[in-house]
């Protein structure tokens, strides 16, 4: 009697579920029980703080990262920080150009007029990429309200943020290698920062997790977070660039999650500022649900019913 278990490495782009296959061998007759478990980036993170971070489950969730990250932008970041949002100076500044605009300039000076108005109105900053079929946000929430967003990622494929302002880059890098996945707007509300949080660390294991699909992963920054990336194996690469949002100079930063999973990290030649420590928690896996672990073991169970009806009754199913 031999058993034989084969689940998936690598989940396609947009698949959610991971085919897996519990199978046993007795008397030259194969039992197999077909399942699909929740990839590792479509489940559920807790922390022991009462903190969750999964994916985010709809259009609420996605206005509960923006009304962060207009936290974060207007009312944190101080003023003179290249990051700080003056949105009243932005809406008097796009009225200046509509009234000398072109017939041309005119719809979408008034469409962006009209979005930075409801960014005022509701307190929340939401942008084009947010409900795109390209992006996937990966949220974490405090224990006490479910709609209250602490922490926020987002990733975007090909066509997001650093294709638009530097759109050469982009199109050699999707010449080369097929996929361009940008994680862009990672933010943290400031009361939950810090080493012991293990937010930061916990979004960034849900990054890792999905973009084992396409290897490579991009980020834009300001200069000088290129410490905190080259903790986690990511190496400035490509030009750097004028970010259209805040208008001010912003780098690329590279990383490859095949290169991490061969053991590539230990290069301190390549990698002089790694973290092991921090690369090995992004490394960790993202336990299963309890429902899927039921549904493993009711798995089992049915091979050990078939195995004795097998033996015992000669039944074989």
């Amino acid at each position: 009697m031999s058993r034989h278990r084969k689940e998936s490495a690598i989940v396609r782009p947009g698949e959610s579920k991971v085919p897996f296959v519990e199978s046993i061998v007795f008397g030259g007759l194969r039992v197999s029980i077909f399942f699909t478990k929740a990839a590792p980036h479509r489940r559920t993170l807790r922390l022991s703080d009462g903190v969750t971070i999964r994916p985010s489950r709809g259009p609420e969730e996605i206005l509960a990262a923006g009304r962060l990250r207009y936290h974060i932008y207007v009312r944190t970041k101080p003023l003179g920080h290249p990051e700080h949002m003056d949105l009243e100076n932005l809406r008097s500044s796009l009225l200046s150009r509509l009234e000398n605009a072109t017939e041309v300039d005119v719809p979408e000076l008034r469409r962006r007029l009209e979005q930075v108005e409801s960014w005022v109105r509701d307190e929340c900053i939401i942008d084009d990429y947010d409900l795109a079929p390209q992006t996937t946000h990966f949220m974490a929430f405090s224990g006490s309200r479910d709609l209250e967003c602490i922490g926020h990622v987002r990733t975007i494929d090909k066509d997001n943020p650093m294709a638009r302002d530097v759109p050469e880059y982009a199109a050699e890098v999707i010449a080369r290698h097929r996929h361009f996945r940008e994680i862009s707007k990672l933010m943290i509300h400031p009361d939950y920062r810090g080493k012991r949080s293990g937010i930061l660390a916990g979004l960034f294991r849900f990054v890792f997790h999905h973009a084992k699909e396409v290897d490579h992963i991009y980020v834009s920054c300001l200069p000088e977070l290129r410490g905190l990336y080259e903790k986690i194996m990511m190496l400035e690469h490509g030009p750097r660039f004028k970010h259209a949002e805040f208008g001010t100079e912003y780098l690329i930063m590279r990383g490859s999650i095949h290169a991490a999973l061969r053991g590539e990290w230990q290069d301190k030649v390549r990698y002089p500022k790694l973290s092991a420590y921090w690369l090995r928690a992004l490394m960790l896996p993202i336990p299963a649900t309890p429902i899927e672990n039921l549904y493993l073991l009711l798995g089992k169970g049915v091979l050990v019913l078939s195995f004795l009806f097998g033996r015992y009754f000669g039944i074989r199913f």
